[in-house]
């Protein structure tokens, strides 16, 4: 406050500041409400209110008010980072980097800033300037456990989880006095790097304890399910796993959970990736439509294929939702709601493409493998749970087998890969001829075999009921967790790897198989 601001708005200020300090945020709402009409140009009052604002939740009123005091002091380190951690809870990740790095610019060692800075860049893939940021951050508050968190992360996110296990290993000390928030965030992440190393137990018991100390811990809750469902305790993993879904729907109000339908419409809404949907869209199945009617909100691409299914009444776009329904319900809710387990999982092929119109490659041999070795990109830096390979780890399958036709079954890839593979014999390169995922389907239905790394070309393939075989990194995910088989779809076999990022493995295994398989 400057010199000049009067006697009567100092005492309110001191008075909302009082509120604020006892976190009587509606109260200091009031009264710095009051400062801002009286003296616009304060801007501790503009700061001051935009936090009480996003203490109390509302975090557009927050972001009026925080932009309000950036603007009437833009050289302040605190107006910045107000700002930036405003933007990082309203989800725009790429404003709160921008103005977490205005204000460590002013202030270099401002620790705050650089923490959750470090946290985004990680999160961003950003993952040098990350480890950069947060080891500044280290050295200025070694015994953080936040930041010590933040950079166990980093090194989960890159392959190293036993150095993230040394890293956190001392903050579970019980000599070590704690918050129960912070034994959470600590406990949640000694159970990632426990998933991670494949260490199941062990992992369940730091979920646990993360629930323990804070029982509405969203992702702890996830992870834990996610630990259940490999583990095959559908019931209780389906219950935990309803967790993920604290971002409510605007639907919310009509959420369906299994009353009969009785001639009423619902609206079953996809969620997550392409092969999350394709292996759960069988569940519709065994709704009891009861004269109801079912619809399905998913991605465009997937409008064509799921058009055909039986069960479903009608598809539409996700992005562009126009039918009228009763009741609501996200697709991955439907096993809880359904009680899913293993004696209730139908094995039977439930996706029927239409016949391939025209086909795009020629049959020039008669055993025919569909090929893919790259999916999206997730976890490309951490050898234990990247899923993709790239064509040179598979191509010895290729020059073993040159009298098998291999159909190159990904969407692109780049220059090199394209001039390694045009002039094999053996190859008939679909990549960019695939279109929508119906057509795909369709073209896959002509194959004999698919291997494929986790993709949705795997489910795809899984759910038309054709020889499936998976290559899988050292730690798959929960769904793949079984020993050379899947309850989920019984014509695929799964080829994991036993040491982190060494394709190698797998693939001598699937070329020494293919010997009893190709005639």
């Amino acid at each position: 406050m400057n010199d000049g601001t009067p006697k009567d708005v100092i005492s309110i200020f001191e008075q909302a500041h009082s509120y604020q300090e006892n976190e009587n945020w509606a109260d200091a709402i009031i009264l710095y409400t009051n400062i801002v009409k009286l003296n616009p140009s304060m801007m501790e009052a503009h700061h001051n209110l935009a936090i009480c604002f996003r203490k109390n939740g509302n975090l557009q009123y927050a972001l009026r008010y925080a932009q309000t005091a950036q603007k009437l002091n833009k050289n302040s380190s605190q107006t910045n980072f107000s700002l930036a951690i405003i933007y990082e809870k309203l989800n725009l990740p790429i404003k709160a980097i921008k103005y977490y790095k205005k204000a460590i610019k002013i202030s270099s060692d401002y620790f705050e800033a650089l923490n959750n800075l470090g946290r985004l860049l990680e999160r961003d893939g950003q993952l040098e300037d990350a480890i950069e940021i947060l080891k500044h951050a280290k050295s200025i508050k070694p015994d953080s456990p936040s930041v010590n968190v933040n950079i166990a992360n980093y090194y989960i996110e890159t392959g190293k989880p036993h150095k993230a296990n040394t890293l956190l290993e001392p903050f579970l000390d019980k000599k070590i006095k704690l918050s129960e928030d912070i034994l959470a965030i600590v406990s949640n992440t000694m159970g990632v790097i426990s998933m991670v190393l494949g260490n199941l137990s062990r992992a369940l018991l730091f979920f646990q304890s993360a629930i323990q100390y804070s029982p509405n811990f969203a992702e702890a809750h996830e992870n834990l399910a996610l630990i259940l469902l490999a583990k095959l305790e559908y019931s209780k993993g389906w219950e935990e796993y309803e967790w993920r879904s604290q971002n409510k729907s605007e639907y919310e109000e009509k959420r369906w959970q299994g009353e009969p339908l009785k001639n009423k419409t619902l609206l079953v809404y996809t969620e997550q990736g392409y092969g999350d949907i394709i292996q759960f869209i069988r569940l519709i199945s065994q709704i009891d439509k009861n004269g109801g009617n079912i619809f399905l909100a998913c991605p465009k691409p997937l409008i064509g294929l799921l058009n055909n299914h039986s069960d479903i009444d009608g598809v539409t776009n996700i992005n562009d939702i126009t039918i009228t329904f009763d009741y609501f319900v996200p697709l991955l809710s439907l096993p809880n709601i359904l009680k899913i387990n293993l004696s209730n999982i139908d094995g039977k092929p439930y996706i029927f493409p239409k016949p391939a119109i025209a086909k795009l490659y020629r049959a020039k041999i008669e055993y025919k493998i569909g090929l893919t070795w790259s999916g999206r990109t997730q976890n490309q830096n951490d050898p234990y749970r990247n899923r993709s390979c790239c064509v040179f780890d598979i191509i010895p399958i290729i020059e073993q087998y040159i009298d098998t036709n291999f159909i190159i079954l990904q969407h692109k890839y780049n220059q090199d890969v394209h001039n390694f593979l045009k002039d094999r014999s053996n190859i008939s390169d679909l990549s960019g001829k695939l279109g929508d995922i119906e057509q795909t389907a369709s073209i896959i239905s002509d194959c004999d075999l698919i291997i494929s790394v986790d993709t949705y070309m795997a489910h795809l393939a899984g759910a038309m009921g054709i020889a499936t075989w998976v290559i899988l990194p050292f730690t798959p995910n929960w769904r793949w967790l079984g020993n050379q088989t899947t309850r989920w779809y019984p014509e695929t076999k799964l080829f994991r790897q036993k040491s982190p990022g060494i394709w190698a493995e797998p693939v001598n295994r699937i070329i020494k198989e293919l010997k009893d398989l190709i005639p």
